[in-house]
């Protein structure tokens, strides 16, 4: 009659194996969740109405407790993120929390659609753009 149970013979080589597929898989996390954001980002400022460029030089990063301010030059554009957001990117950890804000005292008005420029907002419409890349 055969002995029923767990054979420990490759425990040690699975808890290996587990450790390499969690490691592996908190990079992949922390990569996608940075180029969501950066791309988010990148949507929202482009879309920002301007008049005086001061609500789309405003956009900030939060990572988890952590804010940042970073500057970006929007390929084609002349639309800029200012300093430090993009090393708030840079300092994004496998599930981490990115909150992207902006406090000028007008920006909920812009993303209701104050300003001829984005009748439709710009935070919205860029989730959406961004969702629909995963439906």
């Amino acid at each position: 009659m055969a002995k029923k149970g767990v054979s420990f013979k490759n425990l040690n080589q699975f808890n290996v194996d587990i450790q390499k597929f969690k490691d592996l898989t908190a990079e992949k996390h922390r990569l996608l969740l940075k180029k969501v954001a950066f791309q988010l980002l990148s949507l929202i400022v482009e879309k920002n109405p301007v008049k005086t460029g001061r609500s789309q030089n405003n956009w900030q990063v939060a990572v988890d407790k952590g804010t940042g301010t970073a500057a970006l030059e929007i390929e084609g554009t002349k639309k800029i993120i200012q300093p430090d957001a993009l090393a708030a990117l840079d300092d994004i950890v496998a599930y981490s929390t990115v909150i992207l804000y902006n406090n000028v005292e007008y920006i909920v008005a812009l993303e209701k659609g104050s300003s001829t420029q984005a009748p439709a907002g710009m935070v919205a419409v860029s989730i959406e753009e961004v969702q629909a890349q995963f439906a």
